[in-house]
């Protein structure tokens, strides 16, 4: 005989979580948004170009707050000034110094020179790789959603180096893996974004 006075049972299961449904929709104007094209667009030619970091920026902010999530816009928070120190920090920290390399490699190397450009090119690759996922982390911290913070909380290395691999495998395939490529890329993008 079996003692019943010891024995659990286990607890009853819990009833299923509904999330929210995310409702999304679009509230802006395609002219509103080639008018400030064409604003953008003068103004950078005025300004020689620097105009376009706060024109790019105005551009982000309309285009984010047009996108409704649950009838409550997103708001995006970044500035101007942000992405032009941004761009002379990596005009100054990594294309001057990698041009720098390369033009040096060639004019005190001649010939072997070319041939270390083709292992630059690489070190380029990822490095403009590592950029770009840096961009997005930037874009992701600056976007808003009833409040909370967007964020990309990946590592910007690992993800150079999965651009590059991926981008040598493709290239041994004439191509073949592109469309592979381009999805494994972007699934870890959306799969690193978060919110709050």
């Amino acid at each position: 005989m079996t003692d019943t006075s010891t024995m659990t049972l286990p607890p009853p299961p819990l009833p299923p979580v509904r999330g929210e449904t995310a409702k999304i929709s679009w509230s802006g104007t395609t002219w509103g948004l080639a008018g400030l094209g064409l604003v953008n667009f003068l103004l950078t030619v005025v300004t020689l170009g620097i105009y376009h970091f706060w024109g790019k920026t105005e551009v982000r902010r309309r285009i984010t707050s047009s996108i409704r999530v649950n009838d409550e816009p997103l708001e995006y928070t970044g500035t101007g000034k942000e992405l032009f120190l941004g761009f002379l920090i990596v005009l100054f920290a990594i294309l001057l110094p990698l041009q720098l390399l390369v033009v040096g490699s060639v004019l005190a190397f001649g010939e072997v020179g070319q041939a270390l450009v083709v292992v630059e090119l690489p070190l380029f690759w990822y490095l403009f790789n590592v950029a770009i996922y840096r961009a997005r982390r930037y874009r992701r911290s600056r976007l808003r959603w009833r409040g909370v913070r967007g964020a990309l909380v990946g590592s910007s290395w690992s993800y150079g180096w999965s651009s590059l691999w991926s981008a040598v495998a493709s290239g041994m395939t004439s191509g073949w893996l592109t469309p592979w490529r381009d999805n494994y890329l972007h699934r870890t993008l959306t799969r690193e974004t978060r919110f709050g």
